[in-house]
């Protein structure tokens, strides 16, 4: 991996697997990934990104998760004067195109309305997924695979569809 990876940013309602999913992405890459939350880089802060950096310089090609996105990268017409130090330190560190080579980033967010314009822009997390709640064809795989997967049979009593029918709105 010898150029920048395009970042993203996964959204959609809490619960749906969104981190999960950034995870699963890591593991299927085979890369090694760094998972940053709000509380861990405030507690860390002024230090936080720098040692972010580094570990990023360390584990190259890797991909770094922020859980809870909007509440680091929160607009800085909002933010108090730590998330705009916090910000700006990632901005200056993700300018060069150079310096990044083989990271990806993934900011995880119930809230992405909320996002800093700049965090968004190409070249940082442009890239923009929404996960919401499985429909009936997803609801019904997901349900088939576990009764599979415990080696569970339905008898003739037991309709797949209904079940599947009755989840709606529920998560996996």
């Amino acid at each position: 991996l010898r150029k920048r990876i395009p970042g993203c940013i996964i959204s959609g309602p809490p619960g749906t697997g969104k981190t999960l999913l950034g995870e699963a992405i890591a593991k299927e890459a085979g890369l090694p990934f760094i998972k940053i939350t709000t509380a861990k880089l405030l507690e860390e802060y002024p230090h936080g990104i720098e040692k972010l950096f580094q570990a990023i310089q360390k584990n190259r090609p890797c991909i770094v998760i922020f859980d809870e996105a909007e509440q680091i990268f929160i607009s800085r017409e909002k933010a108090n004067s730590m998330q705009k130090d916090i910000i700006t330190d990632f901005l200056e560190k993700t300018g060069s195109k150079h310096s990044l080579t083989g990271v990806c980033f993934i900011g995880i967010t119930n809230y992405p309305e909320l996002l800093d314009t700049a965090i968004t822009r190409p070249g940082r997390l442009h890239k923009k997924y929404i996960l919401d709640y499985p429909e009936f064809q997803d609801r019904f795989d997901i349900i088939n695979l576990y009764l599979k997967k415990l080696e569970i049979q339905l008898n003739n009593n037991i309709s797949l569809k209904k079940i599947v029918e009755r989840t709606n709105g529920m998560l996996p």
